[in-house]
């Protein structure tokens, strides 16, 4: 390699001759304009190869048509059959694949944290899908995703990066923009310093000096608001006749742009060509700059030695919170020996457009008539005449009836078939058959299609695992941005916050909410790649559902459902079920407890108990009582539903005590003291009608005993020991009905007591709050 292609030491600092390493390791942009220089012409070469590539997918002719018209061969066949694009297009929705045919974008494992109140209650879950709901909310997401898997086929990288340390909004970079010196490792840690060519208009550069608080803000920030005006400037009058432009008053430009900024970001005025400059310094933190493609802006003057847009020495911790790295492979363990699909295509998709083209023109000539004149006079006058159905040809020629003449197809069609299997056989991927021919019969059997589509999946497990392990860092590097302290003036500040609240309105604790307390992760799809494949897997865990647990269940027939009809159509049919409705030992033991309670016995409410599962069961069965008993259609007794409820209410009382305090049982809490209050008032109805049915039951003893009593005076003649046996009777009467009587004036004591206080702590307020 020639010394002009080479990176000079002195544009990166070194360590000092006493050991200390310099504050930053790029201290002019005079410098990082010369190594940007050199990676980019080291880039040259590669470039072209690059454009050669992107031709052929963009449909150019497989031979130059201008040549072939000065070769007098204009009517040959030139047709590019998009061969290359289709099977990069394919492979492309084999990665769309992955990322979207998913439930949730990333699976959430909280670190070293169970629910007290439900164990069972997985909050990684709930934090998962409102990430994804913020993720895919963001209009970027599509845009920036979809390029960045493009450029991953077709290149064999397709890098993203971040423009600060706050936004968590991210940008993909194209292969012929991301620069990285040559041979530089294909891991991110031996990254040493990296160039990324990116443009602003004239409207984005404007946002930081519009004013004069802007502008300070700005310089605080660690932008050249000189500079940033001087390109504005510049970039206006190349294109501007105004005088005021010509004379550069930026006041005047300034006060243009703000009037109508649209004619100035989207009209004749070009775009403004600037270079990121990531630079990793000893201490392993990444200084962000930010100069111009001009190099005239890059040259130091007297009273403006830094001419840096931008500078932040150690912006980011790492190069993981710069940059995320999308790797297709290793290559032979350098950046720029990884290879795509692109490149990989490119020889045999030319052939394949050359052959087809021959085939095409062979094709046209068998399809003529051939003739052959019998002297060279009758070349001129050829004239074939039409009489309805009858054509006559002039003397003088002769029709050519040999086959020798005729172009052998089967030939041609073999070497297209010998170079298609090369193809496949080199990519690891088969394009799928759209029509049917005699080698591919309609009637296959199982195992006959599950080898086709085994043979037709889009991507290795290789290449699966490693885009899943960038994928990692991304949706890591993204929950980290936006789980921090971020300001109201922070870029993606609105969306963050939008989603740590949507996280809390569905009950996950606050302190869960932070990244250390989280494990991310992208949330793996069936099959490959392959709708095929997904369907299949899909069916083949449907088969063995009958083994699973409930919610096993539910997810086996919701992935068989979502391989058919999408993400977007599975909760149409079958919605995801809660795992407190799945019947468990507690769901067990809190029926004993009302069964127990039905019988007036009291039941402990243990600290450790699931209590939202406790409450359901129990609620369940208070609930549906009360209802019958105030529809009329209660098949038990009065007193019966009393003695229950006067267990039950203040047992849920309890039950509700330890979920008061947990702000993430906010909404089950309303529930479920909103029932109790109403249960507590069918409680109060209750017992006015069992008092009621007791009155009358001791007037009716009462009469009876009077009856008893007059009997027994009349009865004159009888002997004394009869009498004695009545007058004994009769005080056991009395003293059994005396020791009930007690017995029910202390319980309705009790529980009226238990009852009001246990409303009074759970009063509903009519705004929803907790009384």
């Amino acid at each position: 390699m020639a010394d002009t292609d080479t990176i000079p030491e002195a544009d990166l600092e070194v360590v000092s001759k006493q050991g200390k390493p310099p504050k930053t390791r790029l201290t002019s942009s005079s410098s990082a304009w010369n190594i940007f220089k050199k990676v980019r012409n080291q880039d040259q070469e590669r470039d072209r190869k690059r454009a050669l590539i992107k031709k052929q997918l963009d449909g150019n002719r497989p031979y130059s048509q201008a040549e072939l018209i000065r070769l007098g061969q204009a009517h040959r066949s030139n047709v590019n059959f998009r061969d290359a694009e289709g099977i990069r297009d394919a492979r492309k929705t084999s990665y769309y694949e992955l990322l979207m045919e998913v439930e949730t974008l990333v699976k959430i494992k909280i670190k070293g944290f169970t629910d007290p109140v439900d164990p069972d209650k997985d909050w990684g879950e709930v934090i998962a899908e409102k990430f994804t709901e913020m993720l895919t909310s963001w209009e970027g997401w599509w845009y920036h995703m979809m390029l960045h898997q493009e450029q991953l086929v077709t290149w064999g990288v397709g890098n993203v990066y971040w423009e600060n340390e706050i936004d968590w909004r991210f940008k993909a970079a194209r292969v012929g923009s991301f620069l990285v010196p040559d041979e530089t490792k294909s891991t991110l840690e031996d990254f040493d310093v990296i160039p990324i060519r990116d443009i602003y208009r004239v409207h984005d550069l404007f946002q930081y000096v519009k004013d004069d608080e802007t502008t300070k803000a700005s310089q605080e920030a660690g932008w050249n608001t000189r500079l940033v005006i001087d390109l504005i400037r510049k970039t206006i009058e190349k294109k501007s006749d105004s005088d005021s432009h010509a004379l550069g008053e930026w006041s005047s430009i300034q006060q243009k742009i703000k009037d109508n900024d649209i004619e100035y970001s989207y009209g004749d005025y070009e775009n403004i060509r600037i270079v990121h400059m990531f630079v990793k310094e000893y201490d392993g933190k990444i200084s962000h700059f930010i100069i111009s493609e001009d190099e005239e802006f890059n040259k130091p003057e007297d009273d403006n030695p830094d001419r840096f847009i931008f500078k932040d020495v150690g912006q980011f911790g790492n190069w993981h919170q710069a940059i995320g790295p999308f790797m297709a492979n290793i290559g032979d363990g350098t950046y720029h020996s990884i290879r795509g699909l692109g490149a990989k295509i490119f020889a045999h998709c030319q052939l394949m457009d050359r052959m087809k083209n021959t085939l095409m023109d062979g094709a046209m000539a068998s399809a003529t008539i051939l003739l052959q004149p019998n002297n060279e006079g009758q070349r001129e006058r050829l004239r074939m005449v039409r009489y309805g159905p009858f054509s006559v040809m002039p003397n003088g020629y002769s029709v050519i009836t040999d086959r020798a003449h005729r172009n052998n197809f089967g030939d041609l069609i073999s070497v297209d078939a010998f170079l298609k299997a090369g193809l496949h056989g080199n990519i690891g991927m088969y394009r799928p058959d759209v029509v049917e021919d005699d080698k591919t019969p309609q009637g296959r059997n199982m195992q006959e299609e599950r080898n086709r589509a085994s043979k037709e999946a889009k991507l290795e497990k290789s290449d699966i695992h490693i885009y899943y392990i960038c994928l990692d860092g991304l949706y890591n590097e993204i929950m980290r941005r936006v789980t921090s302290q971020l300001t109201t003036v922070d870029p993606g500040y609105k969306e963050a916050q939008a989603f740590l609240k949507a996280c809390k309105d569905a009950g996950v604790p606050p302190e869960l909410l932070k990244y250390d307390r989280m494990k991310v992760s992208a949330r793996r799809a069936i099959g490959y790649g392959s709708p095929t494949q997904r369907s299949m897997v899909t069916a083949d865990v449907l088969s063995i559902s009958p083994y699973f647990d409930e919610r096993g269940k539910n997810n086996a027939v919701r992935d068989y459902v979502l391989a058919r009809t999408g993400v977007a159509g599975v909760d149409r049919y079958i919605p995801s079920i809660d795992r407190n409705m799945i019947p468990t030992t507690q769901h067990t033991l809190a029926n004993l407890e009302n069964n127990d309670m039905r019988e007036g016995q009291g039941a402990i409410v243990g600290e450790d108990q699931p209590h939202v599962i406790h409450l359901l069961v129990h609620m369940r069965d208070m609930v549906r009582d009360a209802q019958a008993y105030i529809q009329g259609q209660y098949q038990g007794s009065p007193e019966t539903l009393y003695t229950f409820l006067s267990q039950a209410i203040p047992h849920c009382a309890q039950h509700l005590d330890y979920i008061m305090t947990d702000p993430s049982r906010e909404n089950e809490y309303q529930l479920f003291a909103g029932q109790l209050q109403e249960l507590a008032k069918v409680y109060k109805s209750i017992e006015n009608e069992v008092t009621q049915r007791q009155k009358e039951a001791e007037a009716q003893a009462r009469a009876q005993a009077e009856v008893l009593q007059q009997a027994a005076q009349m009865a004159e003649g009888q002997e004394l020991e009869i009498k004695l046996q009545e007058i004994q009777k009769d005080f056991e009467f009395k003293m059994f009905k005396e020791m009930n009587m007690q017995k029910i004036r202390e319980e309705k004591a009790r529980h009226g007591m238990a009852i009001d206080e246990m409303v009074a702590r759970h009063q509903v307020s009519n705004t929803g709050g907790k009384g």
